[in-house]
């Protein structure tokens, strides 16, 4: 059975150790499902994306059930995207 949540909390955290945390929170006396705080975590990445242009985020779940938008730094930013195009080159091989 799918968790309902009454609300879900994150956190965008900069490199530089600013934090703006946000709740969104269901209406009175409802639940959220969990294709909800998905659509919602979507809806808040877009908007990171949108005011932290040109910086990368990774998105960190925590033990609570709630999420940070953690800021990479640059070489953090390149080591990951290096990985994914070696994942994806070498899943690419495997699958021939």
């Amino acid at each position: 059975m799918a968790k309902l949540r009454k609300n879900v909390r994150f956190s965008v955290i900069l490199v530089d150790g600013r934090r703006f945390p946000k709740i969104v929170r269901a209406p009175a006396g409802r639940r959220m499902p969990e294709a909800l705080v998905e659509a919602v975590l979507t809806r808040e990445a877009e908007l990171v994306e949108k005011h932290f242009p040109g910086r990368e985020f990774r998105l960190v779940p925590l033990a609570s059930g709630d999420f940070n938008f953690v800021e990479m730094g640059k070489e953090e930013a390149e080591l990951r995207a290096r990985h994914s195009e070696l994942h994806e080159k070498y899943t690419e091989a495997a699958a021939v």
